[in-house]
């Protein structure tokens, strides 16, 4: 009986129960240089469209919003100076 029940009970331990949908941004906002971007959410968690492209955010909180815009409005900066493609 335990060699049945110990592989049985060794897979139960590795599944992962399914993870909460995170909670509603309720409307909230996050602005960068002046622009407002609606945060939105995903069953996957929070993002933020920025010129028609997702930007997901590393939690479901304004800041961690905030600072993934900000790190990808500065990856884009970037991109453009060395593509040297103004926009």
């Amino acid at each position: 009986m335990f060699r049945v029940l110990f592989p049985a009970l060794l897979l139960a331990g590795c599944i992962a129960p399914p993870e909460t949908p995170p909670p509603p941004p309720n409307g909230a906002t996050v602005s960068h240089l002046g622009e407002t971007y609606q945060i939105e959410a995903t069953r996957y968690g929070w993002r933020v469209d920025v010129d028609g492209y997702p930007v997901s955010c590393r939690k479901p909180t304004v800041k961690d919003c905030y600072w993934s815009l900000r790190n990808y409005r500065a990856a884009q900066a970037k991109i453009e100076s060395i593509d040297g493609n103004p926009g």
